[in-house]
């Protein structure tokens, strides 16, 4: 785990030396997808496309990395409803509980 977080500060030591290398934007870009901030890697796909228009590896990366970040989006967002959702059951619950306590239904 250590050696990822070593080489994604040696590469931006090396696009702070050399901000315009495609190489550089283009390592930063799958080291941070690997590590799993694809999000973050994004703009270091679009930089070394911006650097070279027709690098494929670097647009076939970027169409990961949306792709992945869209599934997350929409993952977390089905959580928060689902989340959402048994909150409000569970407070339905509970008041058809005292609901039925006040008819005396628990007598």
């Amino acid at each position: 785990m250590g050696y990822e977080s070593d080489a994604t500060a040696v590469m931006q030591h090396s696009l702070e030396v050399n901000p315009k290398l495609v190489v550089n934007h283009f390592t930063m870009a799958n080291l941070l997808a690997a590590r799993g901030f694809a999000a973050e890697s994004a703009s270091y796909f679009e930089a070394t496309l911006q650097f070279q228009p027709g690098f494929e590896p670097a647009a076939e990366r970027l169409q990961a990395v949306r792709c992945i970040t869209l599934l997350k989006h929409i993952q977390m967002k089905r959580e928060k409803e689902e989340k959402r959702q048994r909150e409000y059951e569970a407070e339905l619950e509970k008041q058809l509980y005292e609901h039925r306590k006040k008819l005396g239904h628990f007598d």
